[in-house]
C-alpha cells in the first residue's frame, strides 16, 4: 500500500520497460539526401537518419534534436542509427545564447549593447596608449 491511497484500493504504477529505448540528444545540420533527412552529430561525429513529421522544415538548418533510436531498423551504410524525433529546434549560436541568458536575468538588449560598446572603446584607448599615440605630457589640442 502507498501513502495517500485509500485502504483496500489497488494503485497502478507506471514501471519503465527495461527494453525502452534511451532518449538521445544531438546537434548538427539537417541534410536532405535522396528524400531522407540526415544529421551528423557535432560531438560524436556519428551520422543518423532522422524521422518525424517536423524534420523536413529544418533541412539545411543547424538544430538540436531529441528522440530515441528506432529498434530493429536496417541501417544504410555509414549510419549509426535511425532517430525517431520527439523534439527538434534550431540551435542557438553562442552569442545568441549569451544574449538570451542575460536577457532572462533582467539585462536589457540596450544594456548589452552599451556594455559591448564600452568594452570596445576601452580596448581602443588601451591600444592607443600602449602604442604611444596618447598619454604623453603634451596638450590634446594646439592653439
Amino acid at each position: 500500500m502507498f501513502a495517500g491511497s485509500p485502504p483496500g484500493r489497488a494503485v497502478a504504477r507506471a514501471v519503465p520497460s527495461p527494453s525502452a529505448p534511451a532518449e538521445v540528444q544531438m546537434s548538427g545540420t539537417v541534410v536532405l539526401k535522396d528524400g531522407k533527412y540526415f544529421l551528423s552529430d557535432e560531438k560524436s561525429h556519428s551520422t543518423v537518419e532522422l524521422r518525424g513529421n517536423a524534420v523536413k522544415r529544418y533541412a539545411g538548418k543547424r538544430v538540436t534534436v531529441t528522440g530515441h533510436a528506432m529498434q530493429g531498423a536496417t541501417l544504410s551504410a555509414g549510419l549509426t542509427e535511425i532517430i525517431v524525433v520527439s523534439k527538434i529546434g534550431t540551435a542557438v549560436a553562442v552569442a545568441g545564447a549569451a544574449t538570451a541568458a542575460a536577457t532572462a536575468t533582467g539585462v536589457s538588449a540596450v544594456a548589452l549593447t552599451a556594455i559591448g560598446a564600452t568594452a570596445a572603446a576601452a580596448g581602443t584607448v588601451g591600444g592607443l596608449y600602449a602604442s604611444g599615440a596618447i598619454g604623453e605630457d603634451q596638450p590634446a589640442s594646439r592653439p
